[in-house]
């Protein structure tokens, strides 16, 4: 079976919450046409690593968030059995 991976360490202007974490991680697989095999799974830091931990099942893959607000950095890693345009998803993040 072919794999397909994009993996994002980013640098943010703001907090990533909660519900933004909750749509991105709903929206992302259709966009890839893939099939949701969980519910968003997603955890708040504590106060040493304050920020957000975000992970959703889909069919063979998953699309994982991790967020540092002190650092103002995101992490997303997207690994996929099926072949997804990078370039929108870049786009739509």
């Amino acid at each position: 079976m072919k794999k397909y991976h994009l993996g994002i360490d980013a640098m943010v202007n703001k907090e990533i919450g909660d519900y933004l974490l909750r749509k991105v991680l709903l929206k992302l697989p259709q966009m890839m046409e893939m099939k949701v095999l969980s519910r968003p799974l997603i955890r708040k830091g504590n106060e040493k690593l304050p920020g957000y931990s975000g992970i959703i099942m889909i069919e063979t893959s998953h699309i994982a968030f991790h967020s540092f607000d002190k650092e103002k950095k995101l992490w997303i890693d997207i690994l996929s059995c099926r072949k997804f345009d990078k370039k929108d998803i870049i786009s739509y993040l």
